[in-house]
């Protein structure tokens, strides 16, 4: 095993890493807590490697293995592991023995071709980050409402039908992204995720918003891009904190007037909307109280303005 310092691991610990190293043909490369920023903030420096503390491995990062599909259950061994990254892989599957991982706090998959997700997710108790875009998955498994601690949950680019009512009680959620994945509509379920502060539903089909939308009364930033809606619930008055709003490339003619309403909106973007001229009044309100309106030139057959 290639070392750069004079690191020690539990003898079990170190079984592990070795039977990863012999499974992926590659010599992990192992850091200490002073080269910690190459976990968080340089992600791209380490491509495979890990972190340890106090003896035990606390971190881990497997990235752009081509040969194999999924991990050994061994991995689960690993009781002490706070982040996870897998990313940029091949993996099919993962293992039912990741819920041994009771001290995970991250957990990436991003760039994969998972078809699921195991039953047992919902034993990480302590999952406050969970990324699971660009994968091919079709549906959540229901223990994912027992990850109650998850601050961020990234499910955009995969192949889900809707949002199913498993994720209702995730009620510590901050962020959600399920972009990309040509939902048709959102259940009304979504909404009781009311501590929510960042949504991304861009890249879908959803052709409307449940009434129930103007429940997200935490939320800072919305993304709703590239999508069929053809107009807004008047609940959406109710988003007072909205900071950013992005409507951008659907089918919206007219703006709820209680859109004036929120406070701390400062960036709206309009563009690609069929926006009749009957906004105008509205825009020009929001554009006076420093709102950066973006709305570009509009389609030609409506009664339409143009910037």
């Amino acid at each position: 095993m290639n070392s750069t310092s004079n690191i020690s691991l539990v003898s079990e610990e170190m079984r592990v890493v070795q039977e990863i190293e012999a499974l992926i043909k590659i010599n992990l490369r192992p850091y200490t807590e002073i080269h910690d920023h190459y976990f968080s903030n340089y992600p791209e420096a380490v491509v495979n490697g890990y972190m340890v503390k106090d003896a035990h491995l606390r971190k881990l990062r497997l990235m752009d293995l081509k040969s194999i599909v999924s991990l050994p259950e061994v991995i689960g061994t690993l009781s002490f592991l706070e982040e996870l990254w897998l990313t940029s892989n091949q993996f099919q599957s993962l293992p039912n023995s990741i819920s041994n991982l009771k001290e995970l706090k991250v957990l990436k998959l991003n760039f994969n071709n998972l078809k699921g997700i195991p039953e047992s997710i919902g034993g990480l108790s302590k999952l406050q980050v969970f990324e699971l875009s660009n994968n091919n998955v079709t549906s959540l498994p229901k223990s994912i409402r027992l990850l109650d601690n998850l601050v961020k949950l990234n499910l955009s680019s995969n192949l889900l039908s809707e949002l199913t009512t498993s994720i209702r009680h995730i009620h510590r959620l901050r962020q959600l992204s399920v972009a990309g994945n040509h939902l048709i509509e959102i259940p009304s379920e979504i909404c009781t995720l009311s501590n929510l502060s960042l949504l991304d539903l861009s890249h879908n089909q959803l052709t409307q918003l449940p009434t129930c939308f103007g429940n997200f009364s935490a939320l800072e930033r919305l993304n709703l891009s590239n999508n069929n809606l053809v107009k807004l619930p008047d609940s959406f008055g109710n988003l007072e904190r909205l900071r950013e709003l992005r409507l951008n490339k659907n089918k919206i003619q007219i703006l709820p007037e209680l859109i004036s309403k929120m406070k701390f909106l400062k960036i709206l973007n309009l563009t690609d909307n069929p926006l009749s001229s009957e906004n105008r009044p509205l825009i020009d309100i929001l554009q006076k109280q420093g709102v950066l309106v973006s709305y570009g030139s509009w389609e030609k057959g409506y009664d339409t303005f143009t910037k």
